[in-house]
Order: structure tokens, then C-alpha cells, then sequence
């Protein structure tokens, strides 16, 4: 499914578009967009099938990522993730690009990495003492939002780059947080 645009859209109001382990299965690989007249939550259970002995391999592969929740106006949801039953921090991975358009809530730590990732929205946490982000980039990271909040800060937020990551015309890449 590498370079295949997958595009799910709900267009009721109050349906949350749910990507699952079903959903996965059919769309890793791919560009995908997650477009929601309300919320999105990213709920999956356990490791990709076929990839469960493979530690290093993320929960979530695919060629790109763009999430808009109620045109930036609706949450984003990181539902808590497990390994065997054993809580874990979900992993995803792209490509290229990533895009998270709404309030990205989250239930455990997301790990990502990509190219170029933007967070539209404030970043929180839901309650999870332990919840933080780390984002793994070769190229800029943008925040537009808020990063936790005095009554529920994040555990930790780390950005690391990859300084070996060239640009489009094969130049090392300058580093970039906004």
C-alpha cells in the first residue's frame, strides 16, 4: 500500500472515527488521512500481526499521517495501548510527513517519527500520570498549541532529530522546533 492515498471520512456529527486493529490491517503502508466531523481516536491493542516478535518494529507503519478532528476543533485521542496486557507506549512511524489537526489527547506516552510533524492543537494528557510524547524527527516539529497544563502536565516531552536526515536536494537538514 506504499504511496496509496487512503482517505476515512464521517461526516455526522458526534460519530468518532475510530482507527483500530482492523483498520490498521488495511491501511499500513499507506498515506493515510483521518478526516472526523468529530472526534478520532487511535485504539489499537497489541503489536502489528505478523510483527510481534520484532520489538523495534512500530504498532502503527505507514507512509504518511494526517488527523483532523472536527476541523481542528475536536480531540484527537490516544486510547491506552498494551502489549500482552502489559501497558505500553504506542509507536507509530512514518515516511514522510505527519499531521494532527484538533486537541491530540493522550492515554499512555506516543512515541512518533516522521519527517515533518505538526501538532495543530494543544497536546494533553488524559489523566494517565505517566503520558508523554516523544516525537522523532528528520526534519521540523511545529507545536501551535498548548503542551500539557498545570493540573495534568506530560511525564515527559522529548524531540530528537536525526542529523544524518537530508533535505530534498540531498543537504543535511538544520534541525527545527516551532
Amino acid at each position: 500500500l506504499a504511496g496509496l492515498d487512503i482517505e476515512l471520512r464521517t461526516t455526522a456529527p458526534g460519530t468518532t472515527l475510530t482507527l483500530d486493529n482492523d483498520v490498521r490491517a488495511r491501511t499500513t503502508g499507506s498515506n493515510l488521512i483521518l478526516r472526523s466531523a468529530n472526534d478520532v481516536a487511535i485504539s489499537l491493542s497489541d503489536r502489528t500481526a505478523g510483527y510481534e516478535e520484532l520489538p523495534a518494529y512500530a504498532a502503527l507503519q505507514l507512509s504518511s499521517l494526517e488527523v483532523v478532528a472536527n476541523a481542528g476543533a475536536g480531540t484527537i485521542r490516544i486510547e491506552p495501548f498494551s502489549i500482552d496486557a502489559v501497558p505500553a507506549d504506542l509507536t507509530l512511524e512514518t515516511a514522510g510527513d505527519q499531521r494532527y489537526s484538533g486537541t491530540l489527547e493522550l492515554g499512555n506516552t506516543f512515541v512518533t517519527t516522521g519527517r515533518d510533524i505538526d501538532f495543530d492543537g494543544d497536546v494533553t494528557q488524559s489523566g494517565a500520570p505517566d503520558a508523554g510524547l516523544i516525537v522523532g524527527t528528520r526534519g521540523k516539529v511545529t507545536f501551535a498549541g498548548l503542551i500539557g497544563t498545570l493540573a495534568d502536565r506530560l511525564d515527559r516531552l522529548w524531540v530528537l532529530f536525526d542529523p544524518d536526515a537530508p533535505d530534498d536536494r540531498g543537504d543535511p537538514r538544520t534541525p527545527v522546533v516551532e
